[in-house]
């Protein structure tokens, strides 16, 4: 039996799961530099981190992640690390019942030719919303999430 977790999308709501990253300094690489990692935990005491392609030692994460404002020469991996984050919260956020075999399977999911079909129907969508075929744009935005949901 798996238990899941309702992800609020409402703002009255509280949260209940929240994403971070952090250096993994348990164990260091052959290289000397440590993983960083997504730490995902639930408002239930349950745990768990992913893996990241980034690695860096002590130093290089304070300069980066730590800091209000990194050099020049870490801002690129600072905005590449946000960017895995918000990623993260995305899809966390669009899990109707949050859980981590779920949040995983999306969030490493490549894009598949699947999507030129879902990018079509949206094209279809705004299209019908524009000449004020409400009913029918509603019937093709309906269908498209339940597929994506499936």
């Amino acid at each position: 039996m798996q238990i899941g977790y309702i992800c609020t999308k409402k703002p009255f709501m509280e949260k209940q799961v929240f994403i971070s990253i952090y250096l993994d300094t348990c164990r260091a690489k052959e290289t000397g530099k440590f993983p960083v990692k997504l730490r995902v935990f639930t408002s239930n005491p349950e745990t768990k981190t992913l893996p990241t392609k980034f690695e860096m030692s002590k130093a290089d994460f304070h300069s980066i992640w730590e800091t209000t404002k990194p050099r020049s020469e870490y801002k690129k991996t600072r905005l590449a690390l946000q960017e895995v984050e918000t990623k993260a919260n995305k899809t966390a956020e669009d899990l109707n019942i949050f859980t981590f075999e779920q949040f995983e399977k999306k969030l490493y999911r490549k894009t598949a030719p699947g999507q030129i079909c879902f990018f079509s129907m949206q094209i279809a969508i705004d299209r019908l919303k524009e000449n004020k075929q409400i009913g029918t744009a509603s019937n093709y935005d309906l269908a498209s999430k339940s597929i994506k949901e499936f």
